[in-house]
């Protein structure tokens, strides 16, 4: 259509009758209407030091970005003039490990979608305060051995779901790896 024009689809009672007709008319598009959708923040997994974060995956997303702060309110917009305020950008997948927290301090996360250059707007706001975590036990073991992740392999491995995967990630790297098997052995020993 012509700037400045918008379609729109609806029924036209004609005498007796009612049709559905295509109708052009001046008018203006709403500002975000070719922004990418925004995704659905589902309740986040604290962790010791960390907090795990899921999203529905929204269709056409080239990547995520995860804005978090330590007040509520927090949004693309803001998060920098808030304490402890950060931008994670560039997510390749609808979840992500977000590290190097404060065990004890609430944390407040949103997400945002990014399709073809373009940010879309934000998820509703979830908090989740990292705290400390018992020792492991044998089936911690395990499941990091399932998530081990060899060169070529891919992220996380076949049979190893993703929630799985950012748990096992020890040394919060974004990799499961020997390391983090280091630190799972480590752990079990004390």
């Amino acid at each position: 259509l012509a700037d400045g024009y918008v379609a729109g689809f609806g029924p036209v009672q004609d005498s007796a009758e009612t049709d559905n007709e295509v109708f052009i008319y001046p008018g203006l598009t709403p500002d975000d209407a070719d922004l990418p959708m925004t995704p659905i923040l589902i309740l986040p997994t604290p962790g010791d030091g960390n907090v795990i974060l899921q999203w529905d995956g929204i269709l056409g997303a080239s990547s995520y970005n995860v804005y978090l702060a330590g007040q509520p309110g927090v949004t693309k917009d803001n998060y920098g003039s808030l304490p402890g305020g950060r931008r994670i950008a560039g997510i390749p997948l609808p979840s992500t490990k977000v590290c190097e927290l404060t065990n004890g301090v609430a944390y407040h996360f949103v997400v945002t979608t990014v399709e073809a250059g373009d940010e879309g707007g934000n998820s509703g706001e979830a908090s989740a305060t990292p705290t400390p975590q018992p020792a492991p036990d044998l089936a911690d073991v395990s499941a990091l051995i399932r998530c081990l992740a060899g060169p070529g392999e891919p992220h996380p491995p076949t049979g190893c779901s993703v929630l799985a995967f950012h748990t096992a990630d020890l040394t919060c790297d974004a990799d499961v790896d020997l390391a983090d098997f280091a630190v799972l052995s480590n752990l079990v020993e004390h």
